[in-house]
């Protein structure tokens, strides 16, 4: 019964995937050359380079749809019928689904992750001589919040604004720099074409290397978080990050976004798991198996959709990322039990 069911949730989830990732694709491919002027090959190419972020997002829903299609059919033969008539407990049926779910997605993720490690290596090979990466984020360090909008793939910051709140009483502090250049000896930042404002008042311009920024965060974090955005770092990579910064007492809260959201994609697989079963069982006597699908993929496509609203409220209120993507996964269980209830 385990690998029956289980075959069944794969084959569809796969093939739900595939249809999934190829809509992107040709979405992606369509936007792309709207956009720009390019030949078709490099759109091409980069819509392809867009695909595992996307595919990121996708699988939690994907693999929710192929397993409501796939239990569907199983019940719509009558065969979920007869394991329940069999002695067949909810829960076992939840354990067999939901253990599918999981090791699908682990692979699939492990897949795109891989891929993504393997392609960033490649380009890192390719390039050659100085490039400037953008960069768009604030980093609170201590009493200051520090903002680079340019980093050199040597390490080396420019156009640094810093706001430095003092402890005590006393005005704050805006200091903008040209650049910035790590000492490794003496592991200190020297700052060069230094203007500092406080309270209106303007300082002098300082020459090169003429003010320490002491931080103990080094180039190739800035270089490394520049060249790779959040959403397209693996979980490995954005625990990394997130423990650096941890260690060294920096904050940066759209890291830590990420990678939270990447972990409750854990636990929303479960409770869409939880969430099709109880569908298919409370449904399977009254509702065709096309009414029920069309109820899953409602159901699966608010939910995304509440997620998407919760998940960046850290980002703009001080709340843990914990605490507003807690509430739609608790939801989610709350109404999957309550619904496996009825069906008994």
């Amino acid at each position: 019964m385990d690998l029956h069911l289980g075959l069944a949730v794969t084959q569809a989830s796969l093939l739900v995937l595939v249809v999934f990732l190829v809509v992107s694709l040709i979405f992606a491919y369509i936007g792309e050359s709207v956009n720009s002027d390019l030949p078709a090959v490099v759109n091409l190419r980069t819509a392809i380079e867009l695909l595992p972020q996307q595919a990121q997002v996708i699988l939690p829903f994907a693999i929710f749809i192929g397993t409501l299609i796939g239990i569907g059919n199983l019940a719509n033969a009558n065969e979920l019928t007869v394991f329940r008539t069999s002695g067949v407990s909810q829960l076992r049926l939840f354990i067999t689904i939901g253990s599918t779910m999981l090791v699908l997605y682990v692979i699939c993720v492990a897949a795109v992750e891989g891929y993504v490690a393997l392609t960033q290596s490649d380009r890192s090979h390719e390039s050659s001589g100085e490039s400037i990466l953008r960069s768009n984020e604030w980093i609170e360090e201590g009493g200051s919040f520090t903002f680079t909008s340019e980093i050199s793939d040597q390490g080396e910051l420019r156009n640094l604004t810093q706001f430095i709140v003092p402890e005590g009483e006393g005005p704050m502090k805006i200091r903008r720099a040209n650049t910035a250049r790590y000492d490794e000896t003496s592991g200190i930042w020297r700052l060069s074409g230094v203007v500092e404002y406080s309270h209106g008042s303007k300082v002098e311009s300082r020459g090169e290397g003429s003010l320490i920024w002491n931080s103990r965060l080094t180039p190739d974090y800035f270089v490394s978080k520049a060249s790779v955005k959040a959403k397209e770092m693996s979980i490995l990579a954005l625990l990394h990050h997130v423990s650096l910064l941890d260690s060294v007492g920096v904050s940066n809260r759209q890291l830590v976004n990420e990678y939270w959201v990447r972990v409750y994609r854990v636990f929303t697989l479960i409770g869409l798991g939880l969430l099709a079963l109880a569908f298919v069982l409370s449904a399977s006597r009254q509702t065709a198996i096309g009414t029920r699908i069309a109820m899953g993929l409602l159901i699966g496509l608010t939910f995304h959709l509440v997620q998407d609203f919760t998940a960046p409220i850290s980002l703009v209120l001080p709340i843990h990322p914990v605490i507003n993507m807690s509430v739609p996964v608790i939801v989610l269980f709350g109404s999957s039990i309550y619904l496996l209830h009825r069906s008994k």
